[in-house]
């Protein structure tokens, strides 16, 4: 930004007179903290008031005494017009005596247009249209040491571990044929992170502030937008600065003006069923009845679903935040924040929590993946990570999926090719998972999680039978089966027994099963008969669980069709779950809850 100063006795003189005027008349300069809602104008010393220091500091930037601020020089810009003058600390000093309530740059009726300087460059062969999605790690330059591609936990890619002050450089970005908003798409455990948009330097035009509020995790995205002070038209080299950490997916500049998100507005929730809740159902029995969260709960942008799950469940499991590539970034590296807003929300609200889950093929970091291990080193990691996660959480969670899905689709063998735990260990890696397990929190029951093993007579499900039989008679410390229960809509009558008679032979192991991830998936678009056909399904997988002395717990992988993996993971299916996308319950919750009622 260019600095606009005066260097004359008598300008120095009339700003130190202004300062002694403003120390002595303290008690009516009651500090007031600027309204915009990405830039604190006018504190430019980030300590949440507006008085006297940074009137000094204003005025010791201009005059060049001092070459940066503490905050950005937009926060000194206040009058808008792209330069940091006398104006703007005639604008301060007048703001803390209260002659003026507010500064220009603040009141859209004041606010000066600012005109970003004329494009250097014309359109060529290595012009890039910015008006397309830019992925964040197509950068040309950056000046940080630390900055690296991560991944984003869906399989996309963004950049991560940047530092305050950091930038990175995209070059000849076509703005053509005007540009008025700009969109971030990004992830941050900071209460609020700005992020600065400047044109050819990293101290040009600026374009914009965009400030990214706490998504609830480094792998939980959200968007943050904002109109930019000036249409944009040309070509340009866009510098993108950062105040403090964040991960960034990608940038998108657009000729709309953007529209403020609306703030969500809480809606009385509806308790079905005279008053009787799931959970309060559940506990007549003294049973569990859960629902797996996502991303959602971390953004707690969605009042709604806050209020049902705390409503209508007793247990919760987190859908991806405790799975070894998330909460183990790297081999020394562990991030157990967003597990344990979980387990926050979890104890407040009076609800057991399931960890799942420690040990898998999928869903691991690059670093363990790629590594050149041999057995005992992958058991060093293995021993590690099961004591240090369990540890953390010891007394917390009830229950913990130690093993998943180890069992192959096709022949009920155990996965070899696409598991590194099979692959270097070996198959007594079940052992030594279950053998850490136990030795590292003796009072959580450990299950064997997997899909499409709750039909006695399948394939799978026997080669999960034989498994588990094998570990019992061997003395290996498990407790329970998980049948994740992924199930298809309209299920034959065979089908169900098939089921139940399951879970009996696995009582007779003295193993407990838990239905660990119900849903029942139908045609997008299918009827209210299908609706019916799906509410009978659930209500007779919900009556094995509370018939069956082995069975404690029900939970379904999440509760409304708003949010479920279903749509993404298979096209045209959907509708899997009990409450529809507005929260209402659907056929299936009444099944549900009939079951739990029955005597």
């Amino acid at each position: 930004m260019k600095k606009a100063f005066k260097k004359a006795g008598v300008f120095v003189l009339v700003m130190l007179v202004v300062i002694t005027m403003v120390v002595c008349l303290a008690d009516i300069s009651q500090m007031k903290k600027a309204s915009a809602s990405s830039v604190s104008y006018g504190d430019l010393n980030d300590d949440g008031k507006i008085d006297s220091l940074d009137l000094s500091l204003l005025s010791r930037y201009i005059m060049e005494v001092i070459d940066t601020l503490p905050v950005s020089e937009i926060a000194a810009d206040l009058n808008g017009d792209g330069v940091v003058n006398s104006v703007d600390a005639s604008l301060l000093s007048r703001y803390i005596l209260e002659i003026i309530d507010e500064f220009p740059v603040e009141s859209e009726e004041e606010q000066v247009i600012v005109t970003p300087p004329p494009p250097q460059k014309t359109p060529g062969p290595n012009t890039k249209d910015a008006l397309r999605k830019i992925e964040a790690e197509d950068y040309n330059e950056t000046n940080s040491t630390t900055i690296q591609v991560v991944g984003t936990g869906d399989g996309d890619n963004a950049i991560g571990w940047i530092e305050p002050g950091d930038y990175i450089v995209f070059k000849d970005l076509n703005f053509s044929p005007g540009a008025n908003s700009v969109e971030v798409y990004a992830a941050t455990e900071n209460d609020s992170v700005d992020i600065e948009i400047r044109l050819d330097s990293p101290e040009g035009f600026p374009v914009a502030i965009l400030t990214v509020e706490n998504t609830g995790g480094w792998n939980f995205y959200d968007t943050a937008f904002t109109n930019m002070k000036a249409p944009i038209d040309g070509v340009y080299d866009l510098y993108v600065k950062f105040k403090d950490s964040v991960n960034i997916n990608w940038i998108k500049f657009s000729t709309a003006v953007a529209t403020p998100k609306p703030t969500p507005t809480p809606v009385p929730p509806t308790t079905p069923i005279n008053g009787t809740t799931l959970k309060e159902l559940a506990e007549s029995r003294g049973m569990y009845v859960g629902t797996a969260v996502g991303s959602v709960f971390h953004q707690r942008n969605d009042l709604m679903y806050h209020e049902v799950l705390k409503r209508e469940f007793n247990m919760v499991v987190a859908e991806n935040e405790m799975k070894f590539d998330t909460i183990r970034p790297s081999k020394d590296q562990y991030n157990f924040n967003p597990g344990d807003r979980l387990v926050e929300f979890a104890e407040e609200h009076g609800m057991a929590v399931r960890g799942h889950t420690l040990i898998w093929h999928n869903q691991t970091p690059g670093w363990l993946e790629n590594g050149n291990w041999t057995r005992e080193e992958l058991l060093d990691i293995m021993r590690d990570h099961i004591y240090t996660v369990m540890e953390h959480y010891k007394g917390k969670i009830v229950h913990w999926d130690v093993v998943n899905e180890a069992i192959s689709d096709n022949n009920g063998a155990l996965r070899t090719h696409d598991s590194i735990w099979m692959r270097v260990i070996g198959e007594d890696y079940i052992e030594y998972a279950f053998k850490f397990a136990r030795e590292a929190d003796p009072d959580a029951l450990l299950f064997y999680n997997d899909y499409n093993i709750s039909d006695m007579g399948g394939v799978k499900a026997d080669a999960c039978y034989n498994l588990v039989k094998r570990l019992v008679e061997k003395g290996v410390p498990i407790d329970g089966v998980g049948f994740q229960g992924h199930y298809i809509n309209n299920m034959h009558s065979s089908y169900i027994q098939n089921i139940d008679r399951n879970v009996k032979r696995y009582a007779d192991l003295g193993i407990e099963v838990a239905f660990t991830e119900v849903d029942i998936r139908m045609n997008q678009h299918g009827s209210e008969h299908d609706l019916q056909i799906q509410a009978s399904n659930y209500g007779d997988v919900a009556s094995i669980a509370v018939n069956n002395p082995n069975v404690n717990t029900f939970v379904i992988w999440g509760f409304t069709d708003k949010y479920s993996w279903v749509t993404q993971q298979f096209p045209g299916e959907g509708r899997a779950l009990i409450f529809d996308e507005d929260y209402l319950p659907k056929p299936a919750y009444f099944s549900v809850a009939d079951a739990f009622k029955k005597k």
